[in-house]
């Protein structure tokens, strides 16, 4: 029977293995099976319990395997010898728990459980990175490191601490760091996440009302200025009085051409209109601040052409400008700036104006009233609709016709118009209503000093008087309202205090029951006490505090305090400006600073390598190097050292930084020199027998040009900007009258180099202008004169070097004793020092 075939088959198999056999399978080694009982059987050999209950190791066929009976001795038996149906090839049952390694298994450890180095389903060794997910272990894996898939096995989540590229991962150090944000993106102000670690007190983008663009918060006087947050300036401080107010709502402001003055009765305040800035500035009584309100550059709205006329409007809590440039009657916003045309051109109906020279109020009829010196005529206008009406011309009133008429207040006593006419040197009365003129003051009528040039008026409530500035008296009259009779106030004979120069406007100071004077020629507010005629200066053109500019002759730029350094030929001094406050501070002259003395310091450059000063003295001549901290100066070339040709009349400095040495233009032998800054050795780089080209004739002013590694030297008697090889002495002619277009140089006197458009600029004292040159066709563009930019007019600019934190030019002008900036796109001057 087959049950004792099988028993034959085993008991052949047992015979033929024998006890040693047995032996030394029970001691184990590589391939072998282990049985129940701990027994070892060798490969392709099956653990068999006998009767005896002891295991032994038969080969499949002793127990029949593979013929499809099932017997005791076999777990299973599929009628093949093939493994991985099911059934082994040794007839065991082909299931992961069994311990062993079937086919298709990758382990087995003998349970269906997880966790423990083999998988529930035997498939994985649970090793991270074998590509099978171990649901017990493992948040995935898929074999490397994936957008779905950690390296370690877990599922991707920004913060986790791992740097996963391919989730779009650029950094990943948990909470955020320094240098990477809690969003996994780098650490960068600007995009919207707060970092705290990475310094930032707030990220919103871009400025906002609460946050910098720098990610700092708003903090008025961080040198930050934030228009979101509606600061107009922020110049690292919080005082009045210097080019930012305290509370960095308003630029400060200087007083150039102040034309007329108003009182503000609710921001309790002085108004005033300059019409050389085309501003509109007010002034704080107690700190005597002054801000600017409304220009070209703050306040939204049409720019001041020629603003002249100023008063307040009641109504509409706002201030009225008369503009003759404009042609138009303007409304600014007290709090903003803004410029709105109240009546003009293109605003309401009615006779148009055509040079409206001033505005006043009419409380009884609420409109404004404005003297017009072309129509000879006061106009009305609706400040709802902007239309015009005549009221008194040649048409319209009776009585003698106005000439000139330049000021109108009204007359709250006599309720009635009062208007000024220097044309005619008289005070005129005007019905509002009919229009009816009558001279109330002039040669021919009243008593007292005879009116020659009067400008402005005002109503002294005190006395209930009419007070007039006259320029051609240099004084303030007062006038009695009802016989014209005229009384000297104040003049240079009356009264103590600044004498009056130009007076253009007055005005009457409620809170301080004083008169308020303007003065063009002094550029100045001054307070009048009309009893005693005392005057009192409120406010000049002076910006910033320090020893005064009174012949400055060059400048240039400190990199590393940021500031200006400028050359006063009449203080004999190296003076450092601080561009924020104006603020000007000795550094080097006879008390501050040893070593030689200067005589005639002409020009100035900075020596990066040394990092000081180098000084042009003109006569007698040397080069000085001036420590920026000390003011020490110490001679780097003169007659008396360093070798070589000796300089005549230098007058220009410049840096070389290709051979770290300086670079000197002399006008009498026409030359451009080297220096060694150490020696002090002079050797001459480009003359009439050095270097081939059109020989220098006057050479002012010298410049690196760094993009093209050569020394660019004006010449103020070719009018003619030349390059020079600084290594054969050729000289090139850039640009003149017949190389380039644009308008001719006319005595050029200093350049500078913009990094920004990569051209020189030009300093013109014959034009009063600063030009552009193009350094590859020699085109010349005037960016700035009297005709062009608004701000105070140059009036013998000398000097000339470059801002690179403001990216505008910075000149000092020996005419007005001044330091201004001046924006190389718009062409505005503005006044930084005085």
């Amino acid at each position: 029977m087959k049950t004792n075939t099988h028993v034959i088959h085993l008991l052949l198999t047992i015979a033929t293995i024998g006890l040693a056999g047995l032996s030394t399978l029970a001691c184990g080694g590589p391939g072998f099976t282990e049985c129940e009982d701990g027994s070892l059987c060798h490969a392709g050999f099956q653990c068999v319990q006998a009767g005896s209950g002891r295991f032994h190791c038969v080969v499949p066929e002793a127990i029949g395997c593979g013929d499809g009976v099932h017997t005791d001795v076999e777990e299973c038996d599929d009628g093949n010898r093939t493994s991985g149906d099911g059934c082994s090839r040794l007839c065991e049952l082909e299931r992961c728990g069994n311990g062993r390694i079937d086919l298709g298994e990758l382990c087995d450890d003998g349970n269906d459980a997880g966790g423990d180095g083999c998988s529930a389903d035997c498939m994985s060794d649970e090793t991270c990175g074998n590509g099978y997910w171990d649901r017990d272990v493992e948040e995935c894996d898929d074999g490397v490191g994936s957008a779905a898939c950690e390296a370690d096995c877990t599922l991707p989540v920004c913060g986790d601490g791992r740097h996963n590229p391919a989730a779009g991962e650029a950094c990943d150090d948990g909470p955020g760091s320094a240098v990477c944000d809690v969003d996994c993106t780098p650490a960068e102000c600007g995009d919207e996440l707060h970092n705290p670690a990475a310094g930032e007190d707030c990220d919103d983008g871009s400025e906002s009302p609460t946050c910098d663009d720098d990610c700092s918060l708003v903090v008025c006087g961080d040198g930050h200025r934030n228009r979101a947050a509606n600061e107009r300036c922020d110049d690292g401080n919080v005082k009045d009085g210097d080019h930012c107010s305290a509370d960095c709502r308003y630029l400060g402001a200087y007083l150039w051409s102040p034309e007329d003055v108003a009182w503000d009765p609710v921001g309790a305040r002085i108004l005033i209109i300059d019409s050389d800035t085309d501003a509109l500035i007010f002034v704080d009584p107690s700190t005597l601040a002054r801000n600017l309100l409304s220009d070209a550059d703050n306040g939204a709205g049409p720019a001041f052409v020629s603003p002249r006329g100023l008063a307040w409007d009641p109504a509409g809590e706002r201030a009225l400008v008369a503009d003759d440039g404009l042609a138009a009657l303007l409304a600014i916003d007290p709090t903003s700036g803004d410029r709105t045309i109240l009546s003009g051109a293109d605003v309401g109906a009615g006779p148009a104006l055509v040079s409206p020279r001033d505005v006043a109020w009419d409380p009884v009829r609420e409109r404004a009233l404005v003297v017009d010196a072309a129509l000879q005529a006061l106009v009305a206008v609706d400040p709802m609709t902007g239309d015009r009406a005549l009221v008194s011309d040649l048409d319209h009133g009776a009585g003698p016709a106005l000439s000139a008429p330049e000021s109108v207040i009204w007359d709250p006593a006599g309720a009635r118009v009062l208007v000024v006419d220097p044309g005619l040197d008289a005070v005129f009365t005007i019905d509002p209503d009919t229009g009816e003129r009558a001279v109330l003051a002039d040669v021919d009528r009243g008593e007292g000093p005879d009116l020659d040039d009067p400008r402005g008026l005002a109503w002294d409530p005190e006395e209930a008087r009419i007070l007039v500035v006259d320029a051609g008296l240099d004084a303030v009259l007062a006038v009695d309202p009802s016989t014209g009779d005229r009384a000297l106030v104040s003049d240079l004979t009356r009264g103590t205090g600044p004498a009056l120069a130009t007076p253009s406007g007055l005005a009457w100071d409620p809170s301080g029951a004083r008169a308020l004077i303007v003065d063009l020629e002094l550029h100045a507010l001054i307070s009048l006490a009309p009893g005693p005629g005392n005057r009192t200066l409120l406010g000049d053109g002076s910006i910033g505090a320090g020893p005064s500019l009174t012949y400055p002759l060059d400048l240039t730029w400190d990199p590393i305090r940021g500031r200006v350094l400028v050359v006063d030929r009449s203080l004999r001094a190296v003076i450092a400006i601080d561009l924020d406050s104006g603020d000007r501070t000795i550094v080097s002259d006879a008390s501050e600073g040893s070593g030689d003395l200067f005589y005639y310091p002409y020009a100035i450059e900075w020596d990066p390598v040394g990092q000081r000063a180098l000084v042009l003295d003109h006569d007698p001549w040397a080069v000085l190097a001036v420590d920026p901290i000390t003011g020490r100066r110490t001679l780097v070339t003169s007659v008396d050292r360093g070798v070589g040709p000796a300089l005549v009349s230098p007058r220009g400095i410049a840096w070389d930084p290709t051979a770290e040495r300086a670079l000197v233009v002399d006008d009498d032998l026409d030359a451009l020199f080297a220096i060694d800054v150490t020696t002090g050795a002079r050797t001459i780089l480009s003359d009439d027998a050095t270097g081939a080209g059109r020989t220098l004739s006057t050479p002012r002013h010298v410049i690196w040009d760094p993009v093209a590694g050569r020394a660019l030297v004006i010449d103020a008697d070719r009018d003619a900007l030349f390059a020079i090889d600084v290594t054969t002495g050729a000289r090139t002619t850039l640009s003149d009258a017949a190389t380039g277009p644009g308008p001719g140089f006319s005595t050029p006197r200093s350049l500078v180099w913009d990094p920004v458009d990569a051209r020189v600029l030009v300093i013109d004292y014959g034009r009063d202008a600063l030009l552009s040159v193009a350094v590859d066709t020699g085109a010349r563009v005037i960016l700035s004169d009297n005709g062009l930019g608004q701000g105070p007019a140059l009036d013998f600019p000398r000097g000339v070097t470059w801002d690179p934190v403001g990216a505008r030019a910075l000149v000092v002008d020996t005419g007005i004793d001044a330091l201004l900036a001046i924006d190389p796109r718009t062409g505005k001057r503005t006044i930084l020092s005085k």
